[in-house]
């Protein structure tokens, strides 16, 4: 693939604004914004502030009209996409329907797990350009965090190169006390399911599909709780620990910032800690890949970026790609594809 061509296709999967933004994300990002300007109100004449708040209604108004209901499905929205991109079997995740109807919901929970990002697509884009550099020998272990319908596994599954032992194992996971777990688990059965469904009726088993989806697993982790990040870290007995952790657009929230670079901290320097060879050779560093959508909430911007240095951690952006809206170029926003690592200090 020349390198045009690869720059071209990253960009298209950048294009691909998921039509499944969740309408309750975008209400606690309007919230997020309004309280912003009733601070600055407080400041201000009383006739000022009826003035902002008429203001402030306007631009809810507004941003509503751009967001997708509640009840979207991003099936429907992934079939309907039109942009060209690399992968050639796409997963259908549950709709949020299916979600409400028959998963437990947690009243005044976050939903954004229920819908597929468009960053998510971006990495998926990626990761399969540049797999054979990421996904070196056999047997690799890979990690997501907070996989949501886990579309990207499970597609990541489906679409790499025909080497039914590029992975040894692929684990999703998410928080298990908003109920994200469950929604995980329930995805990827569907997957499994519709897998052996067309391998049935094709007659034909794919040893490359087939075995790396059988492969992927789910397992709870909540970021904030470190005994179980130990865990997980220590699951893969091996030096270099999981070859790969990946994540995408995970930032919500001050605090769940906070424990997400945490957490990343804890996962890349478990193995460090614990195997650190007494030759003093070096050993294989594990690779977290994640995609930030910049100015999708521009308050965590900064902050995002000043915890992962106050967790020990350091970064390179391997490509930036802008996120379009309505076929044009979103302002303020673009994806950033980040390799996020121990610094020299912590390793």
């Amino acid at each position: 693939m020349s390198s045009e061509n690869s720059a071209t296709q990253l960009k298209n999967a950048g294009n691909a604004a998921d039509d499944t933004v969740n309408i309750i994300f975008e209400e606690q990002q309007q919230q997020h914004q309004k309280s912003n300007v009733e601070e600055e109100e407080e400041e201000e004449e009383e006739e000022e502030e009826e003035e902002e708040e008429d203001t402030g209604a306007n631009f809810h108004a507004s941003t509503a009209d751009t967001a997708i209901t509640a009840t979207t499905s991003t099936a429907t929205a992934a079939a309907t996409a039109t942009e060209k991109h690399s992968w050639v079997e796409d997963f259908e995740p549950l709709s949020l329907c299916e979600y409400l109807a028959n998963t437990e919901h947690h009243g005044g929970a976050d939903l954004s797990f229920t819908a597929v990002w468009p960053s998510s697509k971006t990495l998926l884009e990626y990761l399969l350009q540049h797999q054979t550099h990421l996904f070196r020998g056999s047997s690799n272990n890979v990690l997501e965090l907070g996989s949501g319908t886990g579309w990207l596994g499970i597609t990541l599954a489906r679409n790499l190169n025909n080497n039914s032992r590029i992975i040894d194992r692929l684990v999703l996971t998410d928080c298990d006390a908003t109920g994200a777990c469950q929604w995980t688990q329930r995805n990827l059965d569907a997957a499994k399911q519709q897998q052996t469904l067309s391998s049935t009726a094709s007659s034909v088993t794919s040893a490359s599909t087939g075995s790396l989806l059988d492969r992927v697993s789910v397992i709870p982790m909540d970021w904030n709780d470190d005994a179980r990040v130990q865990e997980v870290a220590a699951m893969v007995d091996t030096n270099s620990g999981w070859n790969l952790i990946l994540g995408s657009d995970l930032v919500y929230t001050e605090d769940g910032l906070q424990d997400l670079a945490k957490a990343m901290a804890i996962l890349l320097s478990h193995h460090h800690h614990e195997n650190k060879p007494s030759d003093g050779l070096k050993i294989s560093q594990a690779r977290l890949i994640y995609a930030h959508t910049e100015g999708r909430l521009p308050d965590l911007d900064d902050l995002w970026k000043e915890e992962l240095n106050s967790k020990g951690l350091e970064w390179t952006v391997l490509a930036t790609v802008p996120v379009f809206l309505n076929g044009a170029p979103w302002e303020g926003r673009r994806v950033l594809i980040m390799d996020i690592s121990l610094s020299k200090v912590m390793r």
